[in-house]
């Protein structure tokens, strides 16, 4: 009889927790927790840094496509007669819109990168994650139209002249907010066309937040973003070795 009472205090006391071990327990899951929590936001990053490399990668394929058929590429959103030098202006023309528009992205969402998740479709600017304007890139202020440097797609900029290295990273001849059609002349594969900037903040590399850089030879990069702001430094003229 004796044995059989301490093997049924035994099996009491197994049924259930200590408050010790209670507390251990809930311990271990808000490590758990801690843990689990930058991981899925990384993640999630990851996820959205993708498919907006998806985005650059379909607008490459309108681009190119857009060009053969059109004699070009999609105008800028600046209006012909702006000032480029004024800082307060904003886009007013299609700029890649273009592209929708006339059927060579098929999907609206190409132009939108994931990470603005939050950003309604009636806002303008859910349109411009690889247009519009970059306030926060870097441009040359000594020239007199630095400010279109900002912007994350302009197929001209400013450069009229054949020999310039400058010249040949630009997708269309022409000179400020003029486009010269010419046919017969073709951009440089390591010509910039957009970048995205949505992931600056959020998406880091060796703690350092990072772009996303199309060129028009299909390559999409992944870049730091003191690349794109270091002052002095005009933004569209990263390499991409850089």
């Amino acid at each position: 009889m004796a044995r059989s009472r301490v093997y049924s205090v035994c099996r009491d006391r197994g049924a259930g927790f200590t408050l010790l071990e209670l507390m251990v327990a809930i311990g271990i899951a808000m490590v758990l927790m801690a843990m689990a929590v930058p991981i899925g936001k990384s993640l999630r990053e990851g996820n959205r840094m993708m498919a907006c490399g998806s985005n650059l990668k379909a607008i490459h394929q309108a681009m190119k496509l857009y060009s053969l058929d059109e004699r070009g590429v999609p105008p800028s959103e600046l209006a012909a007669g702006d000032d480029p030098s004024d800082l307060t202006m904003e886009p007013v023309g299609p700029g890649l819109w273009a592209l929708y528009m006339t059927g060579y992205v098929g999907q609206q969402t190409t132009l939108h990168c994931a990470h603005a998740a939050a950003m309604q479709k009636t806002n303008p600017e859910y349109y411009r994650s690889y247009d519009g304007r970059d306030k926060k890139a870097g441009y040359d202020a000594s020239g007199n139209l630095s400010a279109l440097n900002q912007y994350r797609y302009l197929p001209y900029r400013g450069e009229d002249d054949t020999t310039s290295a400058d010249y040949y990273r630009q997708l269309a001849r022409g000179t400020g907010t003029t486009t010269l059609h010419d046919p017969t002349w073709q951009p440089d594969d390591n010509a910039l066309v957009c970048w995205c900037d949505q992931h600056a903040e959020s998406f880091t590399r060796s703690g350092e937040g990072q772009y996303q850089v199309l060129y028009w030879g299909g390559q999409v990069k992944v870049k730091p973003r003191t690349l794109f702001r270091e002052a002095g430094r005009d933004a569209w003229r990263v390499w991409p070795d850089d």
